[in-house]
């Protein structure tokens, strides 16, 4: 390697030359410079040359080396060093090696010592720069690509997987989605578009919806909304600041726009706006349920969850990846983890208002159902299921405490069939083993 920057830091005038004559002669083209003489000015130094090697004489550092190099090395992180001493100096020696020294010599260092050493700093100085060019090409190609990092976030925020809002607050300023709360979501859907597939070339199949994104990217106001397209047919809106009618204006405009640009009419549904980001999931589906109504209120209409669902304010905020955790957990014997998770369905359930008198069984209901599939699925024996979930009591459920005490008990017990049943599957499995293994 040529033109590495070796600096040399022995306070020793006469030692430090024969260092450097050693240096030229291994590494012609190496750039050398001379340490201040007193190790009080070291770090100023090393700041000024930035170099890739440091021969140091352990002694410079005075009578604490290892604290030294410990500040050299959060000054210059891609600084290596070669140390050398006497033979009394080896505990000294020993102290340093965790800051960056790849080798080290006992005075008097001869040619060949330095030679070794020499090859060893140029192998490292190339390994380290070829990491910095790794690192640089990386940043380079993740800031390229952070569009795509930025719509798979609105993907997960608008399918729900995102609930935290402290994480859902970080990731919208990281990723420059500045909307102020309240928001609101709309889906745009091409209508019959299984019949464009079968009809139109894949270019012109796919333009479809990329025109409509157009549309919308110019339509909706800087700071106000943000659109991604979300398959071949969709396009998904959030909005912010707009009222249910500006909203509804504004959708139209795009929707006839995109009429005029690709002979297609579009289908629109509309969710609430809520002040809470962790509910923009909740809006996203109302979205999507209102544009289910298409084939009632007609293709091409513009559909506002409010005129087709006044009164459901729970169907699109229950938790139902809470259910599926709930009976992954159970069929292990979790119950703790139950616990917590029907706590949090029964406060989804308690926030909702209005639910209807038979809705409660119905959810109990479709959850021990799920329990007894799984557990199917599972292997584990099932005598005994009803009564550990007795159907009596599920239609007894008239309120959501009656819920959340019913699954709490029931899955107490499951539970620990489960454990029971998981001991002897486990035990089953380890003889299945030991006789694969020994045949």
């Amino acid at each position: 390697m040529r033109g590495m920057r070796i600096m040399l830091a022995d306070a020793d005038a006469e030692a430090a030359q024969k260092l450097k004559n050693y240096i030229k002669l291994a590494s012609p083209g190496a750039k050398l410079f001379l340490a201040p003489s007193s190790a009080a000015d070291f770090l100023r130094a090393l700041g000024e040359v930035s170099p890739g090697l440091v021969f140091a004489d352990v002694r410079y550092f005075g009578v604490n080396p290892s604290a030294a190099l410990r500040a050299a090395r959060s000054r210059s992180p891609d600084t290596r060093y070669i140390v050398y001493g006497t033979y009394d100096d080896a505990e000294y020696i020993e102290s340093v090696m965790d800051f960056g020294v790849i080798d080290y010599m006992y005075k008097p260092a001869r040619q060949a010592d330095v030679a070794r050493a020499i090859r060893r700093g140029e192998e490292e100085v190339a390994r380290i720069e070829r990491e910095r060019l790794g690192e640089a090409r990386l940043s380079a190609a993740y800031e390229a690509d952070l569009p795509i990092m930025r719509d798979r976030f609105l993907a997960n925020l608008f399918e729900g997987a995102l609930r935290d809002p402290d994480e859902i607050a970080r990731s919208l300023e990281y990723f420059g989605v500045a909307l102020a709360p309240p928001c609101r979501a709309a889906i745009l859907k091409a209508d019959h578009f299984r019949d464009i597939a079968a009809e139109l070339p894949e270019r012109e199949k796919h333009m479809v919806i990329y025109q409509a994104y157009g549309a919308a990217l110019e339509s909706v106001e800087k700071g106000r909304g943000v659109v991604r397209i979300g398959n071949f047919n969709k396009l998904e809106i959030l909005l912010s600041g707009y009222t249910l009618a500006g909203a509804v204006k504004l959708l139209d405009g795009i929707k006839l726009a995109a009429l005029r640009r690709t002979g297609r009419e579009l289908t629109c549904g509309i969710g609430r706006e809520y002040a809470r980001a962790a509910d923009i999931t909740v809006s996203f589906r109302e979205a999507s349920a209102a544009l289910g109504y298409r084939v009632l209120v007609g293709y091409g209409a513009t559909i506002p969850i409010e005129f087709v669902e006044l009164d459901n304010r729970l169907t699109h905020r229950y938790p139902e990846e809470k259910e599926r955790s709930l009976v992954a957990a159970a069929v292990v014997g979790e119950y703790e983890y139950c616990a917590r998770i029907i706590g949090q369905i029964a406060d989804v359930l308690g926030g909702a208002g209005g639910i209807p008198e038979n809705l409660l069984p119905k959810a109990a209901m479709t959850i021990v159902i799920a329990v007894n599939r799984r557990a199917s699925e599972y292997g584990l024996p099932l005598d005994g299921f009803k009564d550990i979930f007795p159907t009596a009591g599920i239609f007894g459920i008239k309120s959501v405490e009656g819920f959340k005490a019913y699954l709490e008990d029931s899955f107490r017990g499951f539970c620990g069939f489960a454990r029971g049943a998981r001991g002897v599957v486990q035990a089953e499995w380890s003889r299945y083993m030991k006789e694969l293994r020994n045949s």
